[in-house]
Formats: structure tokens, C-alpha cells, sequence
């Protein structure tokens, strides 16, 4: 059954992924960068909602399908423009190919070096639909998985060459799972024409919530909460 509420509600869904430190459940409780920001924009505005994490593909399923629904975190690409209610942008988006500093044979000078290797990607992500768009195929130049942490688990245990990721996210994952970061190294930062990271609303969303949300989040620029909850996450 859909979620129905009618155009005045003041209660939303709240759908994200697996995708620290943006969005991940740490004892039990859902937090990250993205999670307190949304917390914050809440606890200003009284929208109330419960928070869901779902592998992202189902997620963006949600969100798109689904009324009265807060996605975190897409990237604002030009495909998904006019599937939402875009708030923000809230976030800083460099997305590179990672490698093991032990695995000195792998060299990459431009994008098309990479296609030599074996890409850990994510599936349903951008970045991921943004390498299929440049010729990268799946199965013979990328594998796709449901998380990123599954493939920082792929890299460090040689089971692909490269990932593709923020250098942020990667070494968050790899101190919470028990890797060394200092192991691994940028190959190549891929140009990217969407450079940062939105929170966005289903289309069918009441227009007053969509406001309130993009009022309070500038005042959460302006009094400061937003730099600290960065310098808190993502530095």
C-alpha cells in the first residue's frame, strides 16, 4: 500500500541508504550527516516522520512512486531534476576511483585508463550510471553491489581493483570496519558535472512542506548548526 497524506499533512516518509557518514545505524539508532541535518530540519519546521533505511535503488523507488516522501542524499543530476522537490544543497560531492597503495601496477592517467581494471560500484548510484554512460560496462569494467561498505570489503580483500567513491565515505567505512585508509590511495578524481549532494522530496509533496524545509534550512546556515554538523561528519 502507498503512503497517502493529504496535501496539508504535516508528517512525511523519510527514505535513505546504507551510506555513511551521510546516512548509516550505528547501536541501534540511524545517524550520520545527513540523518541529523534532516533531525535538525525537523525538530525546526514540527514536520514530523520516521526515518527508513533501504538499499538505494528502493529507496529512489520510494521517493519517486510515493507522496509526502524526503529522500537523502541524491546528487541533483539533470535526469532526476524533475522527479523533485529539491532542497539544499547540503553537502560537498568529489567522487573518486580508489585503489591499494600496494597494487603499484594499477595506473591511471585519464577515465578511459580505467576501463583496464575491475570497478567496485554501487548499484543505482549516480556515479555509478554516470561510468555506464561513458562506456564502462557491467560485468566486464564494473561490479555492481547493493552498499558501499561491500565494496571497501571488495578492495581491501582483493576481490576488485578499483571502487568508486567520496574519499570522505571511504575512510569513514574503512575505520568503522577495521581498515587501514592509510592503505589505500586516490587513482584518479573523475570530473564530475553534479558537484554536490541535495536532499529532495517526492513530487507530490505539499508545496508548504517543501517551503518550510527550504526556510529552515537556510536558517540552519545562518545560525551555524549546518557548518558544525559538517565539521562533525565529514572533516
Amino acid at each position: 500500500m502507498s503512503w497517502v497524506l493529504p496535501a496539508n499533512a504535516r508528517e512525511i516518509q523519510i527514505v535513505t541508504e546504507d551510506w555513511p557518514p551521510f546516512s548509516y545505524e550505528e547501536n541501534g539508532k540511524i545517524t550520520g550527516f545527513s540523518v541529523e541535518l534532516v533531525k535538525a530540519l525537523q525538530t525546526e519546521t514540527g514536520i514530523q516522520g520516521k526515518i527508513s533505511i533501504y538499499p538505494w535503488k528502493r529507496a529512489l523507488y520510494i521517493a519517486t512512486e510515493e507522496e509526502n516522501t524526503l529522500l537523502m542524499t541524491p546528487a541533483r543530476t539533470a535526469k532526476r531534476e524533475k522527479l523533485f522537490h529539491w532542497v539544499g544543497p547540503i553537502a560537498p560531492r568529489s567522487v573518486s576511483l580508489i585503489k591499494l597503495k600496494s597494487r603499484t601496477d594499477i595506473k591511471i592517467d585519464t577515465l578511459e585508463d580505467a576501463k583496464k581494471y575491475i570497478i567496485g560500484a554501487v548499484l543505482g548510484f549516480a556515479t555509478t550510471n554516470q561510468l555506464i554512460a561513458q562506456g564502462f560496462e557491467n560485468n566486464t569494467h564494473i561490479e555492481q553491489v547493493p552498499t558501499p561498505v561491500m565494496n571497501v570489503r571488495k578492495l581491501f580483500n582483493d576481490r576488485v581493483e578499483l571502487i568508486l567513491m567520496l574519499e570522505s565515505e571511504f575512510v569513514w567505512i574503512s575505520k568503522r570496519h577495521g581498515f587501514d585508509h592509510n592503505n589505500a590511495e586516490i587513482a584518479l578524481i573523475i570530473p564530475q558535472p553534479v558537484k554536490e549532494l541535495y536532499i529532495a522530496f517526492s513530487k507530490n509533496t505539499s508545496q508548504g512542506i517543501v517551503d518550510d524545509f527550504r526556510d529552515a534550512f537556510e536558517k540552519l546556515k545562518q545560525n551555524g548548526t549546518h557548518e558544525k554538523l559538517k565539521q562533525i561528519f565529514l572533516e
